[in-house]
């Protein structure tokens, strides 16, 4: 049997806020990270104009999560955690639409020693495998590499392989992604161990003009920087590095029991 912190590590990685040790699902923003501790709500604004509200338990486990353009709902998620014997299973549904709609399961396997060791993830109500991730290796409780393969990729044969570096103290310092490139992402942290700034680059440029309007098209990098802590660690502003120096990414606001 797992241990019960694994499903919360899993819960906060649905929820786009890095755990080390745990690869990050495709397609979420990884730049949340956060002390989980006592967090109750978080309400974060973007540069473009979004307005994402997430609602935590006295647990740690994220309930909701809405998200706003513009002051106009655009969804209403509703996040359900079940265990059954080592695969924990998160259902998103989003309560915003006409009637409920499933948009996202994840099932996480566990072994013995309790390590996650595969991942399946399904979109929109369907029974078929959008996402799977395998092959994970360990060193002590770090995860240093995984392989990552969407359906498509799984049936022609192809797989991204995924690599994660740490420095002394644990902390994730660098990790890439293979598949017709390289994918990395570099992270700098402060003497108090807290996230500071994070570097992307891609050998292909489209990647990160999609995550962002400030990609270095040189050399095909983004740089974020976070700053204004609160009194528990966590940033509360983001910004991008550019040439023409800092462009604000996102604020926080965040509120604990």
């Amino acid at each position: 049997m797992y241990k019960m912190e694994n499903l919360f590590y899993l819960i906060f990685l649905f929820a786009g806020i890095v755990v080390p040790g745990y690869p990050s699902n495709l397609g979420v923003d990884c730049n949340n990270s956060i002390s989980v501790t006592g967090v109750r709500k978080i309400t974060t604004t973007t540069h473009d104009k979004w307005r994402i509200v997430c609602h935590f338990d006295r647990q740690g486990s994220l309930i909701r999560e809405r998200n706003f353009y513009k002051g106009k709902l655009k969804s209403d998620y509703v996040y359900d955690y079940r265990i059954a014997d080592s695969v924990v299973v998160t259902s998103i549904t989003d309560i915003s639409a006409p009637y409920p709609k499933l948009v996202k399961k994840c099932e996480d396997y566990f072994s013995p020693s309790g390590k996650c060791y595969k991942r399946r993830v399904y979109m929109n109500g369907s029974d078929i495998v959008s996402l799977y991730i395998d092959n994970f290796v360990y060193d002590g409780d770090l995860l240093i590499s995984s392989e990552e393969a969407t359906a498509w990729q799984k049936e022609n044969g192809k797989v991204s392989k995924v690599n994660y570096y740490y420095n002394e103290k644990k902390q994730k310092i660098l990790e890439t992604k293979f598949f017709n490139g390289t994918d990395s992402v570099f992270y700098s942290y402060d003497k108090m161990g807290r996230l500071t700034d994070e570097i992307k680059k891609s050998d292909d440029i489209s990647v990160l003009s999609d995550i962002v309007p400030y990609a270095d098209n040189e050399l095909n990098k983004v740089q974020l920087t976070y700053s204004n802590f609160d009194n528990k660690g966590n940033w509360t502003k983001s910004y991008y590095a550019t040439q023409e120096g800092k462009k604000t990414r996102s604020k926080r606001k965040i509120e604990y029991w």
